[in-house]
């Protein structure tokens, strides 16, 4: 039997493990790369007061071998808050890969690593993107229920997990002066900061502490900023060499799409990208692999209810030759499927996380049913300009933004983009394996545009004019 194991384990492909328990990397055959029974013999940690005063001989004990698929050196993963990262990292873990996340916002340090020339710097960066006015009213909801309130009954602390949120809030001195501005100064409703953004009385006083309230809020940061190194006459000539990859994963739901957001299945793709540049194009390792995906989607719940081979085709030519071999793939159950992290179209997660008996749930609740005026969104739109220009330079570079940018275009977009851009952005949907993939994440990040592009056209005056002019024709 024991011959017949070691036999088994030598015909499997060798995966690239690195061990999280020991910090080191080797390869292992397949099966022992997934199975977290597999032990392997480390030095024992004792952490004991009288192991710190005297040191004593190391003994051995065997561990759970912890195998990950390792791209911390080149991959960088940005984060961005209210636009689907916690589920991001939670397929990554899921699925055993290691990026190297930031958040909630850049570091010098690792910026300055992006753009290095050096060859032991990270060459690809992985942005996840949400609709720049739905992440505002996701963040402004989420502060709420975060921070604590006068007469919450929650513990308090300076620190909390998300997870937490039931029990736990939020408070310290900077944290008091958030929360008093959300519930007090903007009476806990999105909208009322939003509208305030556009107000010119007192001279526009209003309006610009409006702005600066924007900046203080949690998960704040814009997307501009966060790619504030890709843009700017700063990177004017820079090469493309040092940061070769740039990625996004949109979160969107487009207007009058037949199927559910895609955004999970954009992560997975992103994931399986990744694996298909570590592995190559050996059909083993990647039919092995594909499998092990949608084992652990359906056992775990964070996979959509395509399986990978699905989707994960680089071509027909390359479908045909996988042999028909989708067997053991197994589909997850749409009655298993879980509720998606991130609902775009209601506060489930801050009912789900509410006591209904609890008057710190009166305190933080209010604002979930509140929606955008038409002012509101306008408002936020024209603050957000950068943003949207951004994500359309990430569509297009300035020859094809000039042949599509005409009156017959079905495309509305907004004039013009972003100059001196680095031509790096223009790979956004690059990771996509065919023309359809891409075509998806393209058809997400445009719908961001489209849905916002009547409020985006500045030529068309003032908010509120606009708005007044919509008022007039629906009338």
């Amino acid at each position: 039997s024991s011959a017949s194991t070691t036999s088994s384990l030598s015909t499997e492909p060798l995966l690239e493990c690195f061990d999280a328990t020991t910090e080191t990397t080797f390869r292992v055959p397949f099966s022992q790369f997934y199975n977290s029974s597999f032990l392997i013999e480390t030095d024992a940690r004792d952490t004991s007061t009288r192991t710190k005063r005297k040191r004593k001989r190391k003994r051995k004990e065997a561990t759970p071998l912890r195998c990950r698929h390792d791209f911390r050196n080149s991959t960088v993963f940005f984060h961005v808050g209210k636009a689907g990262g916690g589920t991001f990292q939670t397929h990554q873990r899921a699925h055993r890969l290691r990026l190297r996340p930031v958040h909630p916002s850049p570091s010098s340090r690792i910026v300055d690593r992006l753009v290095s020339l050096d060859a032991s710097s990270p060459d690809a960066l992985v942005v996840n993107v949400r609709d720049p006015i739905d992440r505002f009213v996701s963040a402004f909801r989420w502060r709420l229920l975060r921070l604590c309130s006068p007469d919450d009954e929650r513990e308090r602390g300076k620190r909390g997990g998300a997870a937490e949120a039931d029990r736990r809030c939020k408070i310290s001195e900077e944290l008091e002066e958030e929360e008093r501005m959300l519930r007090a100064t903007y009476r806990s409703d999105p909208n009322v900061l939003a509208e305030a953004l556009c107000d010119d009385g007192d001279d526009g006083t209003r309006r610009e502490k409006a702005r600066r309230d924007m900046t203080r809020m949690g998960h704040s940061a814009t997307l501009r900023e966060w790619l504030d190194f890709l843009v700017g006459d700063h990177v004017s000539g820079v090469p493309t060499v040092g940061l070769r990859e740039f990625w996004v994963v949109p979160l969107e739901t487009p207007p009058g799409a037949d199927d559910e957001p895609q955004f999970e299945r954009h992560v997975d793709r992103l994931l399986l990208s990744l694996l298909r540049s570590k592995y190559g194009r050996d059909p083993d390792v990647m039919r092995r692999i594909r499998r092990t995906f949608d084992e652990v989607n359906t056992t775990v719940g964070v996979g959509s209810r395509h399986s990978a081979a699905d989707y994960y085709y680089q071509d027909e030519s390359d479908k045909d030759n996988d042999d028909g071999d989708n067997d053991g793939i197994r589909n997850a159950d749409d009655n298993t499927r879980q509720t998606p992290f991130h609902n775009l179209n209601s506060n489930t997660k801050q009912n789900s996380n509410a006591n209904p008996n609890s008057n710190s749930t009166r305190a933080i609740k209010p604002a979930a049913a509140k929606t955008l005026s038409p002012l509101g969104e306008c408002c936020l739109a024209r603050y957000y300009l950068d943003d949207y220009r951004l994500i359309q330079t990430m569509l297009f570079n300035p020859e094809d933004y000039d042949t599509r940018h005409d009156a017959a275009s079905t495309t509305k977009m907004i004039p013009p983009i972003l100059p001196n851009a680095h031509p790096v952005l223009q790979r956004a949907c690059s990771w996509g394996e065919n023309a359809h993939h891409r075509y998806l994440c393209q058809r997400d990040l445009k719908s961001m545009i489209e849905r916002r592009a009547k409020y985006l056209d500045v030529q068309q005056g003032s908010c509120r004019r606009v708005v007044k002019g919509d008022d007039a024709d629906g009338g």
